[in-house]
């Protein structure tokens, strides 16, 4: 009401003046109760401002649930705002938008009119809940940015006020002032009536009111600051008057500029205008508008109940999602044809390939005479290595048939699978992977165990298989013979060159292997409690080799493969399976070599290594030893690095020692995922990624970068989830989640 008696006493004034009226004494507008009250309130306010109890009230109210700042996803990380980096972009968006500099900052607006049509229906809810249009429309705000940036803190929103409430009448003149409202992480459950809610919220927003404000600067210091702004204005009662034949109109008092994000809404004589002010080097709108529209529908439609109920995505976002879908299902359906045709003739997988094991044996009978294995001075031809797999193989079948199978129960749902499970526990060498091999050729299931492991985690995973039979080697045969006679179950320890020297009993034929058989149990670190094993079949094992085929390129020719990883790691299962199924040759790096750059270059060049896979810290031991010597490595095709974050300043220094066609590829993985789940070439050549590697090279130039995850392998989907399990729009944070042929579950842990 002030506004509009501010402008009429504008005009009268004006009009005065021009018909040259004099003013008298009684005319003083200062002294007349229109000012006065607003007088006695700014008076008041002031005198009441930063009293001990108002400061402890506010204090309690914004510290007891330590509120952080706002993790909002930025458009460049050189501002250093956010560690994460987004892959997907919206490029759309309904609104008008607008650039602007305000405060040498660069500033977007973007505008929403909510015409009469849905201000109704909006306006009935309010009154139906008892809530005030500012308040409807702040709660929106705020789930809004919940689900946009799946924050996990609390949020403190700054609320604009006029400094006028309680005013009746006639009121004159207001101070801007801001009201820190607090939204807890906790508020926007999926199963909360969000009628509910905003009762809630109406009840916070009335105790609020009881309690006397205190400075901006007082109040600056009781919390951090999320740098969002929220402002709710009428300014549907002031009509445009005439002076002097001039049409004035209105313009809305401008909100304060300090914070990266204002909203407001205005009430205007047909609707509500909603404008969204951001920094635009702090945060990313995602079509933020055009969503609180979205959601503003179905609730005052009563298309949901809950805000888990509530669909945050747009058409746009179903557009691409059913482009994606598209895409996934055609990678499904041409799988089957993607095994190598240097392996398997251009043959499809058939009944007679359930297995990696299976192509193995493949590869043996093609590539006979070659290299399958270099550990040190020693080399495997494939039929060297075969002829030592097959002995192993039958002497391990001859145990399997003597012994009965165990249950290995991973889903309440699904009955228990049966295998025999042999644990290997040996240094790094050929015997580890012989072992490896006849355990799967002999229908068992192998768990690898680290000679260094402690005594407890070794006791831990043998206990939790159940393990009857354990491979050893001559360093670590006694202190495990020690440790399985603590067992509660028998464990009979193998000594691996004495059963590989055994002559077998009687020639026995080998069992077909199941898809669905386990391959070998995996034991996680344990860092979020007891380690669990993780039990992979040989499905979803041979699938994962067709997806590294087609991604990166095996078969084609045959190549080197450097195996570092250690045994006990998924990731050397995969080293192996790369190498041995492809035709190709594997070259073992022990643990000393592995760390020493001068020993690691002089095995690459020495073996003509042209695929490898680092970790991140043993590539930046060679990269040091390169760089102090200026020398550069061989030509390697692929270089692989995973298990950990790989930085932009990391990957810059290996392009200066590579060659501009080597592929250098970034590859993530989940041991749940059958040991890897994405990759992303930097290579912008690179014909088998679909996603633009130069637009998001450009996204994570800064050198304190992370380098992207990529896209899923051809076995593997990707959705990122918000809280409630729905699908997050592009862009914007959430959970990740695989789908696709995945492990089969926790061994002893169903219910995970």
């Amino acid at each position: 009401v002030s506004l509009a008696l501010h402008g009429n006493k504008v005009v009268e004034v004006y009009s005065r003046l021009n018909d040259f009226d004099d003013f008298s004494s009684s005319d003083d507008y200062s002294s007349s109760d229109e000012y006065n009250d607003f007088n006695e309130r700014a008076k008041r306010f002031h005198d009441e401002t930063d009293s001990p109890a108002a400061l402890a009230y506010w204090r309690h109210y914004l510290q007891e649930h330590e509120p952080t700042s706002f993790p909002v996803p930025p458009l460049s990380s050189r501002h250093n705002i956010s560690e994460h980096t987004t892959l997907f972009r919206s490029e759309q968006n309904s609104s008008e938008n607008k650039t602007n500099l305000r405060n040498h900052q660069r500033f977007t607006e973007c505008s929403q009119v909510i015409g009469e049509d849905r201000w109704k229906p909006i306006a009935r809810y309010c009154r139906q809940n008892k809530i005030t249009p500012m308040l409807y429309f702040q709660g929106l705000f705020a789930f809004t940015l919940y689900q946009l940036a799946q924050n996990n803190h609390s949020l403190v929103i700054k609320n604009v006020l006029a400094g006028r409430s309680g005013l009746k009448d006639r009121g004159f003149g207001c101070f801007l002032h801001q009201v820190p409202v607090l939204y807890r992480r906790d508020l926007f459950q999926s199963d909360d009536r969000i009628a509910d809610v905003f009762a809630f919220l109406r009840q916070d927003q009335k105790s609020r009111k009881k309690v006397s404000m205190v400075s901006l600067r007082r109040l600056a210091g009781l919390y951090q600051s999320s740098g969002l702004q929220f402002s709710f204005n009428y300014y549907h009662f002031t009509k445009p008057v005439d002076i002097a034949g001039s049409a004035i109109d209105y313009m809305p008092f401008p909100t304060l500029a300090s914070d990266c994000v204002q909203f407001v809404a205005q009430v205007m004589e047909k609707g509500v205008s909603l404008k969204l002010m951001y920094e635009t080097s702090q945060f990313q709108d995602f079509q933020l508008l055009d969503r609180l529209v979205a959601i503003s529908d179905q609730i005052v439609k009563d298309e949901v109940e809950t805000w888990g109920d509530v669909d945050i995505l747009l058409e746009s976002d179903r557009y691409a999602l059913q482009k994606i879908e598209n895409r996934v299902l055609a990678n499904l359906s041409n799988r089957s044809l993607a095994l190598p045709n240097s392996v398997c003739s251009n043959t499809v997988i058939s009944n007679t390939v359930n297995s990696v094991a299976d192509l193995f044996t493949l590869a043996c009978e093609r590539y006979g005479d070659e290299i399958a294995l270099v550990d040190g001075d020693h080399q495997f031809t494939y039929r060297q290595l075969a002829s030592d797999v097959l002995k192993l193989t039958t002497r391990l079948n001859e145990i399997r048939l003597n012994t009965s199978l165990q249950e290995l129960s991973v889903d309440d749902n699904q009955p228990p699978m049966k295998g025999l499970c042999i644990a290997l526990c040996m240094e790094k060498s050929s015997s580890v992977f012989i072992s490896m091999l006849s355990i799967l050729k002999s229908g068992c299931c192998y768990v690898p165990i680290d000679p260094n492991w402690p005594a407890d985690r070794k006791q831990t995973v043998l206990q939790d298989c159940g393990i009857r039979y354990l491979i050893v080697d001559d360093e670590t045969e006694n202190s495990l013979a020690q440790l399985c006679a603590s067992l509660n179950h028998n464990c009979e320890v193998l000594s691996f060159r004495n059963i590989h020297a055994e002559k077998a009993l009687r020639p026995t034929s080998l069992p077909t292997i199941s898809a669905n058989s386990p391959a070998y149990i995996i034991y996680t670190s344990g860092t979020t409690g007891v380690p669990k094993g993780v039990v992979v079949q040989h499905g979803p094992l041979l699938e994962t080799y067709v997806a590294w085929k087609h991604a990166y390129s095996l078969g084609l020719q045959r190549q080197n493969h450097l195996q570092m990883a250690n045994t006990a790691f998924d990731v050397c299962t995969g080293d192996w399976i790369r190498a041995l199924c492809s035709g190709d040759t594997l070259v073992l790096c022990d643990q000393d070599t592995l760390m020493d750059g001068v020993a690691l270059y002089r095995l690459l060049c020495h073996t003509n290594i042209s695929f490898a896979e680092f970790v991140p810290a043993v590539l930046r031991h060679l990269l040091d030893y390169l760089d102090e010597t200026k020398s550069a490595l061989p030509p390697l095709n692929t270089i692989v690095v995973g298990s950990d974050m790989w930085y932009r300043a990391d990957l810059e220094r290996l392009k200066k020692h590579t060659l501009p066609n080597t592929r250098l590829i970034n590859s993530y993985g989940l041991t749940e995922a059958c040991i890897d789940t994405t990759f992303y070439s930097e290579n912008t050549f690179d014909s088998k990624t679909t996603i633009d590697s130069k637009t998001i090279a450009s996204q994570v130039t800064p050198l304190t970068s992370v380098i992207p995850i990529g896209q899923a392998f051809d076995h593997h989907s990707l959705l990122v989830l918000n809280t409630f399990g729905r699908v997050a729009p592009f862009g914007t944070l959430g959970e990740l989640w695989v789908t696709g042929r995945l492990a089969a579950g926790y061994l002893n842990h169903p219910i995970i």
